[in-house]
């Protein structure tokens, strides 16, 4: 089965991520980094807003905003020191790890809602029968299109701005594939 949010969707958004704000903890963005740097275990994180307290989770706060700075969840397990989860990450790369972001402009940014997957997983709860269920997952997938094409549209834009061939032309057959797996 495809994966909803790519690798490559997720790297993206923690570069621009660490590029663009500073975790109250300084060990988080390593944390972050070193999640960015084992594909096995980046494809089992899930960005999240809210935390199913039955799974493995992570919550990290910026310096922009009060809160929890960090905060690692397995079970009855309730920790603040970065190095513990980092050990259960590393014990452990095949559990799924929820992970919510607290920030500025959390509920806004169109680069967390790329990679976000509340509202994804919600979808998947829907009953799979009546009418109301399929028209209201038809609506959301032609909106997740919608959206992935505008950023692509949007990346593009900038790789041609910037004359960075290798770029344009990877995100040129991105979109092709995105275009033609909507219309099959």
């Amino acid at each position: 089965m495809k994966p909803l949010i790519t690798n490559a969707e997720k790297k993206r958004f923690l570069e621009w991520f660490l590029q663009t704000y500073e975790l109250q903890k300084r060990e988080g963005a390593w944390l972050l980094t070193y999640m960015m740097s084992d594909d096995k275990l980046l494809g089992r994180v899930r960005f999240v807003d809210e935390i199913d307290v039955t799974e493995r989770s992570i919550i990290m706060s910026t310096t922009c905003l009060d809160g929890v700075s960090f905060q690692f969840q397995k079970g009855k397990l309730l920790t603040t020191d970065v190095e513990k989860a980092f050990h259960d990450l590393r014990q452990h790369p095949h559990q799924t790890i929820q992970i919510k972001l607290n920030f500025k402009a959390a509920k806004t940014s169109p680069e967390y809602a790329a990679v976000r997957e509340d509202g994804l997983m919600k979808k998947q709860k829907l009953p799979s029968n009546g009418l109301y269920a399929l028209f209201a997952e038809m609506i959301l997938d032609e909106a997740m299109y919608q959206y992935k094409k505008q950023q692509l549209y949007r990346q593009i834009d900038e790789a041609l701005d910037q004359q960075d061939k290798n770029r344009f032309l990877q995100l040129s057959e991105q979109w092709m594939k995105l275009v033609s797996e909507h219309e099959e």
